[in-house]
């Protein structure tokens, strides 16, 4: 008969390489592995708060310099758009973005006219597209709005 395993033997190795691996946590290179983990996960979290500071801070000066840039726009000078027939300056025309944002519909009207545009709608629609035949994109209208 051949040899047969010894169960004794297998179930004490089995016994002595348990207690052995659990030593393994002693050893320096994995003690230390642990704690270098540890450390990027703080690292990792210190990070992701510095990122999302910037990212507010970034957004809140982006919000500013788009706040000074509508409120130049609104205040100023724009060139007097010219009469369609007679190629005049059209008269009593809004010097701003924000004097077109103010006219009444008497006015609006005027210079629509004047402009060979139709003068139909309500007044936002008329200052809309005085807005635009001065230049104004309708994105600008409505962060200027």
């Amino acid at each position: 008969m051949a040899a047969q395993p010894d169960l004794e033997v297998i179930n004490n190795a089995i016994g002595q390489l348990t207690g052995e691996i659990t030593k393994f946590s002693n050893i320096p290179a994995i003690a230390n592995g642990n704690a270098i983990l540890e450390a990027i996960n703080g690292l990792e979290g210190r990070l992701v708060a510095q990122i999302h500071d910037l990212e507010d801070r970034l957004v809140a000066q982006i919000h500013g310099l788009e706040d000074r840039l509508v409120a130049r726009m609104r205040a100023s000078n724009i060139m007097p758009l010219v009469h369609a027939i007679t190629g005049e300056d059209i008269q009593n025309f809004p010097p701003t973005i924000a004097a077109i944002q103010a006219l009444n519909l008497l006015e609006a009207n005027h210079i629509l006219t004047a402009l060979n545009q139709p003068s139909a709608g309500l007044i936002a629609a008329k200052r809309s597209r005085i807005l635009i035949a001065v230049g104004v994109t309708t994105i600008m209208q409505t962060i200027t709005l």
